[in-house]
């Protein structure tokens, strides 16, 4: 688990477990925008979930095992910065004592074995290889050993030596983020209309912006596939008003073979009657309702 200075310090560069993020194949949805707003302040780091709290937890027994099985002494390092490429961080797991080489410690669920290959490779997941191959770059490592528990009870080794495909692949990445969006200010492309309103989540109510010849196309096909999928909705509803008149009072819908095809069962959920809050409790309604600010995109006809 890393202190509140360490990190304040990988603010200030590019760590292992940023690669994947930057690259879009974070196994945590995080995006290249998350990691950017990040690094520039305007969004804390990830504060980890459950998965990630077991694996920091784990992380020491993991270690202990791989030192019994390899007879290896390992100790915990300082965070290290590339001396050239100074947006390059590396907070390792372990170095181990006597030799130029690390430990990477994972733990994952037995749903994930599939994606780690044969033991005593670098036959892992994608994610896991950029992050040894951000490592040993950094600190020009012979090799970076990684153990994983994977569902609790199968422990296993896999082994990352140079490769200098990869590598140069993850320092390009790396130096683009860092000094064409970082250092300039120049946020990456967010993508998503959930990513961009993170980007921007509050408009200047006076300020206008002109729209180019692409961006009138671009209306003009978001109102014909609005209009398309109106009409699919419509279709939607029939079939399904169709389908309930049949059911009437029924929960269970088969075919001529007795096979299932479709349900309308009862499904009971609480929800909080705002109302009838408001009405008796006024004081803890009140006190209850937060103000929030949010974008609504809407687009007229052309």
């Amino acid at each position: 688990m890393l202190t509140p200075e360490q990190l304040e310090e990988r603010r200030t560069g590019i760590g292992g477990s940023d690669v994947a993020a930057i690259a879009g194949i974070s196994n945590f949805n995080k995006s290249p925008l998350d990691v950017y707003l990040e690094k520039i302040g305007e969004k804390s780091g990830f504060e980890g979930n459950d998965y990630t709290d077991w694996g920091n937890r784990l992380e020491p027994v993991v270690a202990e095992r791989y030192a019994e099985i390899t007879g290896k002494k390992i100790y915990k390092p300082s965070l290290f910065r590339h001396p050239e490429h100074k947006f390059m961080l590396a907070n390792m797991d372990f170095l181990i004592e006597g030799e130029n080489a690390a430990i990477e410690c994972k733990t994952t669920s037995a749903y994930q074995a599939s994606k780690w290959g044969e033991p005593g490779t670098d036959e892992v997941p994608t994610d896991c290889l950029m992050q040894v191959a951000h490592y040993r770059y950094a600190k020009n490592l012979d090799y970076i050993d990684i153990p994983v528990l994977i569902g609790g009870n199968d422990f296993r080794v896999y082994r990352y030596e140079k490769n200098t495909r990869l590598e140069e692949q993850v320092l390009n990445l790396e130096f683009n983020f860092w000094y064409n969006h970082v250092e300039k200010r120049i946020p990456p492309q967010p993508g998503e209309l959930d990513k961009a309103i993170k980007l921007w989540p509050k408009a200047q109510d006076e300020k206008v912006a002109v729209a180019s010849e692409e961006v009138i196309d671009a209306i003009r096909l978001y109102n014909s596939t609005k209009n398309s999928i109106k009409e699919l909705e419509e279709k939607e509803q029939k079939y399904k008003e169709e389908i309930c008149r049949v059911l009437q009072n029924a929960a269970i819908l088969i075919d001529s073979e007795g096979s299932q095809i479709a349900t309308w069962k009862n499904q009971e959920t609480l929800r909080l009657d705002q109302t009838t809050l408001k009405k008796e409790y006024p004081q803890i309604y009140k006190t209850l309702c937060k103000p929030s600010v949010s974008r609504f995109l809407r687009i007229k006809g052309i």
